[in-house]
């Protein structure tokens, strides 16, 4: 059975308010199936908090040893790789070999499957809905399984 999973990056205070776009040529490795249309993404400017996290779900794959988790420890290890992932939206898989999009059309952000979460504290959010979360925060992931 495959692992679903979410990953969360906590976005830089520079970034609130800002309109974004992916750019792919920033990803570390190749979109190697699935189409996908990069378009723009208003990062929210919260007022009332000075932590901001953006995360998408990933379909199959998630596990840590050698799924996603490995590919975020070893290829997404700064700040623009992953802005750059979360941009991307929601993704079937990703893997050594690539990231696998399932995204037809990428016109908002809830069609992208972003997930936005406010607040000082990251929580684990939904819990028990995903096998495994990973949260890069402080140029350094966290996991939670």
């Amino acid at each position: 059975m495959s692992k679903s999973c979410r990953i969360w990056l906590k976005i830089n205070k520079k970034d609130f308010g800002k309109t974004l776009k992916c750019d792919v040529t920033k990803l570390p490795i190749n979109v190697v199936k699935g189409s996908y249309r990069c378009s723009n993404v208003t990062i929210p400017n919260i007022q009332f908090s000075d932590s901001l996290y953006l995360g998408i779900e990933v379909k199959e794959k998630g596990w840590y040893e050698c799924g996603v988790g490995e590919v975020m420890k070893t290829k997404f290890n700064n700040y623009n790789s992953v802005l750059n992932l979360i941009l991307l939206g929601h993704c079937e898989s990703i893997d050594k070999n690539g990231i696998t999009s399932s995204i037809k059309t990428i016109n908002i952000e809830k069609e992208k499957g972003i997930y936005v979460y406010e607040g000082n504290v990251f929580v684990r959010i939904l819990k028990n809905e995903y096998d495994y979360e990973y949260v890069f925060r402080n140029n350094e992931w966290e996991i939670f399984d």
